[in-house]
């Protein structure tokens, strides 16, 4: 996985239209292949499947690959570094990330007991600690972005 790719999906903004996120990515993608098949494609005599060649299989993230981005993103911003630019979007970012992956941890605990192989008081507890993170970055955020005050990046 490329580190262009974790960036993005930490980046991603949850209020931008969706023809900005993935799934207009996918969408691009598939017009992008539908315009380059050729006459007598298998894909083409498919009902459906020549407009979704590409976002047809789609699904999305599970918990264990949303763990294996969240890893990654760790990795990325420890070699990033916090005096490079975009630092302070990429922690609040992967704040952000974190929170999503507790919630869906709690929630997958709550629905089927056992199934995380973490209790959970444990599991409320990185919640909380998630929440109150991002909490913290976007504090940090809006007070750099006052008249006056310095960007943190």
């Amino acid at each position: 996985m490329t580190d262009q790719v974790v960036r993005d999906w930490l980046t991603a903004d949850p209020d931008r239209p969706a023809e900005h996120g993935p799934a207009g990515a996918a969408e691009r993608l598939d017009r992008w292949l539908a315009d380059r098949l050729p006459p007598g494609d298998p894909l083409t005599a498919q009902p459906g499947v020549r407009e979704r060649a590409v976002s047809a299989g789609l699904v999305p993230a599970d918990l264990a690959e949303q763990t294996m981005l969240l890893t990654r993103a760790a990795a990325l911003l420890a070699a990033h570094g916090p005096d490079r630019p975009g630092h302070a979007e990429l922690q609040r970012g992967y704040a952000r990330r974190a929170v999503q992956l507790h919630e869906g941890l709690a929630a997958a605990e709550a629905a089927r007991p056992g199934s995380t192989g973490t209790p959970p008081a444990a599991l409320a507890e990185q919640l909380a600690a998630a929440r109150a993170r991002l909490a913290e970055l976007d504090a940090r955020g809006a007070a750099s972005s006052t008249p006056g005050a310095q960007q943190d990046n």
